[in-house]
């Protein structure tokens, strides 16, 4: 037994001295950038109507593809025709029924997609058989409306008893408009089922293919293949109009923003994103996503790999009890699994900006298909070096006729500049939430900016995540406070039922130098009369390079509007606020105690005779008062009702993007009514009117 230890062990050092010497230390492996490919903006449209077939006569001959299976050379169109999105002068005809414009005809299987290189045409693509028939090629007409011809005529699927003469057809190239028509003559032999793709390919995209669903007079063009179509009758014509389609480059693969950044302190986050969207974020040369040295170097190639292969990490999205993941998080129970999102495109590498503002992006585009609907789940990634955080827009495009709830849940296994383990923590007030994971020098949190609110959160232990979502997708705000937590972050979104488009945008913070809860001369203090100044209690920080400020919450969670003046007895919790990178410290607790005595006052009523009466008025009763509101001195508009209140704009002030002076809302995230004064926002606060 120790003898056949001692040989594998031998085996094992032979093994590794052979791997050192074929992969030095200084090897380093290849990233990959991302795959390209031209489209058209919208597919050829098709039609199909009757024709009158005429053989070709005095063509060039291409005895080359009279033969069980054979292809031709290059045959001269005769002027540039533009198929897809690239100019040709050349085609290469083969005897299966195509007509290829850059060589590597898709030979005689038509069960299975050809490779995305192949750019053809299929007028009656299947296997078959040349060696009764003809073939020729012409150019007739004059510039610039000269048309390009080519004839298969008396061809039939190989081995058909059936000796000769099947099917003849000609593919014609119009010069100028760039339309491509197929045209057929059924021979006099019975068809055999040639099982026959008709139809056009320049790429696997979905814009790049029209294939037609059956050989009728009446057939529909989509972008899915079909391989058992049988002959057409004779004069049937198919035309494929490309409509003047501009074209562009679809990317997709590893994108990254600031690629030159995330290597100190000063030069921001590196964000590295695959195909998929599975992320890794760089912050002084130290991965902040576990397992933190993947780069995600084949993030083109292998576009649903997480930077760790034992970890939750990744976008999920739920259609009804459907689940669509792109890593490795995905409900563990409660759901049948869709497979991967499958992806649409990303922004293109040299597209990413920055833009005039700093601002780079990637946008990647996403999509599922269920009971024949398609549904998009958009990710959009901004970022602005050096700042320290990402900003995530969560778009979902929910198509008509969905009858089912769309969720969407993204999750990261936090690595906390190369540790794992660190206390879950959430702040804020609905929906304003901060949910992550800080320990001292590390910070890696979720915060919710604007759109559909979080329908959960979670910071807890990452090997439970994807129990944590449970059997709705939903997280069930599970905080562990352990620093000995093995932590991973995520949220959820509901955006219902309803079609159309929805979007919900957080950030993703990875430094919060607001580490240490404030430090309070007292914790509590009688309220008696007057008003209490909150920061007085607050020792300053001496030195406060980072210019930190203390912001003070009520019992509720609502922000303390102006904290030098505070009237009303309950607890109260102060936290320091880093405004730079948008996050808070742990917090503080102040009561103040017993009963205030409220010192405002208000002007007493004007008594005087009225100067003017009010002339417009809306009322909720069903009959109205005598001269009313004419009868209301002093009034711009009346409102009265005895069973509805009056509600303003609810919303926050970073939600307007024009105030004016005067504008008034009520302010949702400080629970107060807010009065722009031309050069901010205020609260408004009861006191002496004189």
């Amino acid at each position: 037994m120790k003898e056949n230890l001692q040989k594998k062990v031998s085996c094992f050092v032979a093994i590794l001295t052979l791997l050192l010497l074929i992969f030095p230390a200084g090897f380093k492996a290849q990233i990959e950038s991302q795959s390209s490919v031209l489209i058209t903006t919208t597919p050829y449209a098709f039609s199909a109507s009757s024709g009158n077939f005429t053989y070709l006569t005095g063509g060039t001959g291409v005895s080359s593809i009279q033969v069980d299976s054979g292809y031709s050379g290059a045959l001269p169109i005769g002027f540039s025709f533009k198929f897809g999105c690239q100019d040709y002068t050349q085609v290469y005809a083969s005897s299966h029924g195509t007509l290829s414009f850059e060589g590597g005809n898709p030979g005689f299987s038509n069960s299975i997609e050809p490779p995305s290189s192949r750019k053809f045409l299929a007028p009656f693509w299947a296997d078959l058989d040349g060696r009764q028939g003809t073939a020729s090629y012409a150019t007739s007409g004059t510039a610039p409306n000269r048309i390009f011809t080519m004839e298969w005529r008396n061809w039939k699927r190989y081995g058909s008893s059936v000796p000769n003469r099947n099917i003849s057809f000609q593919v014609k190239l119009y010069e100028g408009t760039n339309v491509i028509q197929y045209i057929y003559k059924q021979e006099l032999a019975s068809s055999t089922s040639p099982k026959v793709t008709i139809g056009l390919f320049y790429g696997t995209h979905n814009n790049n293919k029209r294939w037609l669903d059956n050989a009728s007079s009446s057939p529909t063009a989509s972008s899915v293949q079909s391989s058992d179509l049988n002959r057409p009758a004779t004069n049937q014509v198919y035309t494929f109009t490309r409509d003047g389609n501009s074209c562009t480059t679809l990317c997709m693969g590893r994108t990254t923003l600031n690629n030159s950044g995330g290597t100190k302190e000063t030069d921001g986050l590196r964000i590295i994103m695959t195909g998929a969207g599975n992320i890794q974020v760089v912050k002084n040369g130290t991965g902040q996503i576990f397992g933190p040295d993947d780069r995600l170097f084949y993030g083109t190639s292998k576009p649903y790999s997480a930077p760790a292969l034992y970890t939750a990490h990744g976008l999920v999205l739920g259609i009804g009890g459907t689940q669509y993941t792109t890593g490795t998080l995905k409900a563990s129970f409660g759901f049948t699994d869709g497979g991967r999102l499958t992806i649409v495109s990303n922004t293109c590498q040299s597209d990413t900006g920055p833009d005039t503002n700093g601002i780079e992006r990637n946008k990647i585009r996403l999509k599922a298909t269920k009971n024949g609907l398609d549904y998009f789940l958009n990710v959009y990634y901004y970022y602005r070096s050096p700042e320290t955080f990402m900003t995530v827009d969560y778009e979902v495009e929910i198509p008509a006729g969905n009858t089912e709830l769309v969720k969407v849940a993204h999750g990261l296994d936090t690595a906390l500049d190369g540790g794992d383990f660190g206390p879950g923590f959430v702040t804020g007030q609905a929906p304003y939430y901060t949910v992550g994971v800080q320990k001292k020098g590390s910070y890696e949190a979720f915060q919710y900016v604007s759109g559909t609110p979080w329908s959960g959160y979670y910071s807890d232990f990452q090997h439970k995540m994807n129990n944590g979502i449970g059997d709705d997708l939903t997280f069930k705000n599970a905080i562990n406070p352990s620093a000995t937590t093995d932590n991973a972050m995520g949220i959820s979104l509901n955006f219902g039922k309803d079609s159309g488009t929805y979007n919900s945008i957080s950030k993703v913070i990875f430094n919060c130098h607001a580490e240490v809860a404030p430090v309070l001369t007292r914790t509590s203090v009688p309220c008696g009369s007057g008003s209490i100044n909150l920061n007085s209690f607050v020792v300053p920080l001496n030195p406060n390079p980072h210019n930190l400020v203390p912001m003070w919450r009520d019992s509720t969670g609502a922000e303390v509007a102006n904290p030098t003046s505070v009237s009303k007895a309950g607890v109260y919790t102060v936290s320091y606020r880093d405004t730079v990178n948008s996050c808070d410290s742990p917090p503080s607790t102040f009561t103040i105690t017993g009963e205030c005595v409220i010192t405002t006052c208000t002007k007493p009523a004007s008594t005087a005779t009225p100067t003017a009466f009010t002339k417009m008025g809306m009322s909720g009763y069903s009959s109205l008062q005598k001269d009313w509101p004419a009868k209301i001195p002093n009034g711009f508009i009346a409102l009265e009702s005895g069973f509805n209140g009056l509600v303003i704009t609810r919303t926050v002030p970073g939600k307007i993007t024009e105030p004016v002076a005067g504008m008034l809302i009520y302010d949702t995230s400080k629970n107060c009514f807010s009065l722009y004064n031309g050069t901010s926002w205020k609260c408004i606060e009861k006191s002496c009117n004189d």
